[in-house]
């Protein structure tokens, strides 16, 4: 090759990461005619509910409040071709992290059903340090597209200069290895909470890279 040419070449890096962090969900909701009526009631519930999640082990500070809201609900009329209110529907979802232990998550859901049956309860797991995670995938897909790039200028007889530019897209989020629904699990395994087990998650990044060949 006469004179400098360009090389573009995209790096993968691959790992399995181990969920180590359990998420709980719970979530609440209200109907009435009236509004304030809807807010107190939901109100109640939340109160209720916040005690008995400390009362199994969780300080205050650890109990989030995740979603809060009271608003009005409508009904479409074809005949109209209007809405009409129906009344208001307030909602809150709480939720508690712990590190992964499938007998202490089993005991908190079996807790929490026995007391208010009317709690929806979701399951999430979690890798709580995925910083290094993420810093790990960077480093595999950056080296793995150094070793693209040294092949094929090798095999063409052509070298590499210097990098000109590195493309890389976060993925800006934490993953949820695992969600399941606890109410159905309750209904599909029995009245006893099954033992959750959540598998390993493949996660992947990728780096472009452009590199100036000599």
């Amino acid at each position: 090759m006469s004179g400098e040419g360009k090389l573009n070449v995209v790096g993968y890096g691959k790992l399995f990461v181990k969920p180590d962090y359990t998420k709980l969900i719970f979530k609440m909701n209200s109907k009435n005619e009236k509004y304030k009526v809807a807010l107190r009631e939901l109100n109640e519930k939340v109160k209720d509910l916040t005690t008995w999640i400390h009362v199994l082990g969780f300080s205050y500070e650890e109990i989030k409040t995740e979603t809060y809201r009271v608003r009005e609900e409508s009904v479409y009329d074809n005949k109209t071709k209007k809405y009409y209110k129906t009344g208001y529907e307030g909602v809150s979802t709480l939720s508690v992290s712990f590190p992964i232990d499938s007998e202490r998550c089993s005991r908190i859901i079996d807790a929490i059903v026995e007391r208010r049956a009317d709690v929806g309860i979701e399951v999430e797991f979690f890798r709580f340090d995925f910083d290094s995670i993420e810093e790990k995938l960077i480093e595999l897909a950056l080296n793995d597209a150094k070793r693209k790039a040294a092949a094929i200028a090798k095999y063409s007889g052509t070298k590499l200069k210097c990098i000109l530019n590195i493309r890389y897209t976060d993925s800006a989020c934490t993953p949820s290895f695992y969600r399941e629904n606890a109410d159905y699990a309750a209904e599909y395994y029995g009245e006893s909470t099954p033992r959750f087990n959540p598998d390993d998650e493949e996660m992947e990044r990728m780096i472009e890279v452009d590199w100036k060949l000599e």
